[in-house]
């Protein structure tokens, strides 16, 4: 993450790099006209881009850290878009956070820069703010079952887990399982640059009749 000319205003190269691929796989899941939750929403840079090609989409970015917050005020700011709306600050570990409901979520590079309960709780959460037949977009690295992973994610995963031993890349398996315990189905698996994935789940409401939590 580096800083633009002006000192609030983020500029992550990853964002600059992943915003038009994703865009492309948004463009066939979402119609034109819906309510999109980010969740954390990092520089802003996502918002301001999906916003600036679809002014049908609605969309309100979200972070827990004071200076992402700040920086997508400035991009909103410079935006001027009704649809790029002001950033809310959001855990999704807090029961207690009212943001009214949404048809799509959306979620870049979190799960795997957080210990699993965030990942457990991001459904969780997601399950009581998306309408029955919404969707959760997650991109990012994932490891998967019969899939060699590739030599730049493991070292990314062993990188992760020295900065926190929370850390690290997910097991697909694993999340789909999280998302199935909130009702949530995988509907796409889109591969992407850099090894990364774009997960679409769908709010089916069909949940497992056993539940088994990750250890992590």
């Amino acid at each position: 993450m580096s800083i633009s000319e002006s000192s609030d205003k983020l500029i992550s190269e990853a964002c600059e790099r992943n915003k038009a691929p994703i865009y492309e796989v948004l463009l066939k899941v979402l119609p034109e006209k819906t309510r999109v939750l980010e969740v954390a929403s990092g520089s802003g840079q996502h918002a301001d881009y999906f916003t600036a090609q679809q002014p049908g989409w609605v969309w309100q970015p979200t972070d827990i850290s004071k200076e992402n917050l700040k920086s997508i005020e400035v991009y909103q700011a410079e935006a001027k878009r009704p649809n790029f709306l002001a950033p809310k600050k959001l855990s999704v570990l807090d029961d207690k956070v009212e943001i009214g409901e949404f048809e799509v979520a959306f979620c870049s590079n979190l799960i795997h820069i957080a210990p699993w309960s965030c990942c457990v709780g991001m459904f969780r959460f997601l399950e009581k703010v998306i309408a029955t037949g919404g969707v959760i977009v997650l991109y990012g690295p994932f490891f998967e079952e019969g899939v060699n992973p590739s030599e730049s994610n493991l070292l990314f995963d062993q990188s992760l887990k020295e900065r926190d031993s929370r850390w690290g890349i997910r097991s697909l398996k694993e999340v789909k399982f999280a998302a199935a315990e909130c009702g949530f189905e995988l509907k796409l698996r889109q591969q992407m640059p850099a090894h990364n994935l774009t997960l679409v789940f769908m709010k089916t409401n069909a949940k497992p009749k056993a539940s088994i939590e990750s250890s992590k």
